[in-house]
């Protein structure tokens, strides 16, 4: 039995690929569209708040952009102050997981989980370097060194930040949320990586 064969139900190979055409809104599409409304929404850019970070513990100045995507004035001093949060919990928390100091340098700056969760993760990585010297000698020895901060406003009460931080030769990415409790930024998640 012979069956008619189908064009479009045929795959296309290099020589019959179609290229993509533009497709007319349906009549339907225009008519419940009223006429007052522009169809072409322009974009403007989130406004970011850019700048460095001069810390006397630091050996080079750490950029920061910080920006909110709400609708909330965010302020230049507002944008310094979450920076300069982020990077001093940064650095503690790489000096927790290599174990040279003790999770209590960070209360008050983050939650008892996140605590929790560094001590952990201390733990590991010392019976994880403890048999390979070198491992052990490229984490532990060089100083944590951050290189960029960028954080948005999610909401008036919260910051999404990452962290590029390069220890010697390799490079971690930290990600943190900082939330508004009471009058203080506490940061509510920590990772690591």
């Amino acid at each position: 039995m012979h069956t008619p064969s189908n064009p479009s139900n045929t795959k296309p190979h290099a020589g019959n690929m179609r290229q993509p055409i533009d497709i007319p809104p349906l009549k339907e599409e225009l008519e419940a569209c009223p006429p007052d409304v522009d169809m072409h929404i322009e974009r403007t850019p989130l406004p970011v708040h850019s700048g460095m970070l001069s810390r006397n513990h630091s050996l080079c100045p750490v950029r920061f952009r910080i920006r909110s995507c709400v609708n909330v004035k965010l302020l230049p001093i507002t944008a310094y102050g979450i920076s300069e949060r982020a990077f001093k919990i940064c650095c503690i928390a790489f000096e927790v997981v290599r174990g040279r100091v003790g999770v209590q340098a960070l209360r008050g700056m983050v939650t008892t989980t996140c605590c929790e969760r560094l001590e952990l993760m201390r733990d590991l990585m010392k019976s994880a370097t403890s048999n390979h010297v070198d491992l052990h000698s490229k984490r532990f020895y060089a100083q944590p060194m951050p290189v960029l901060i960028d954080g948005t406003a999610v909401s008036p009460m919260r910051f999404e930040i990452t962290i590029e931080v390069r220890v010697g030769s390799l490079q971690y990415w930290v990600n943190m949320v900082l939330d508004l409790r009471g009058s203080a930024w506490i940061c509510t998640y920590l990772d690591m990586g």
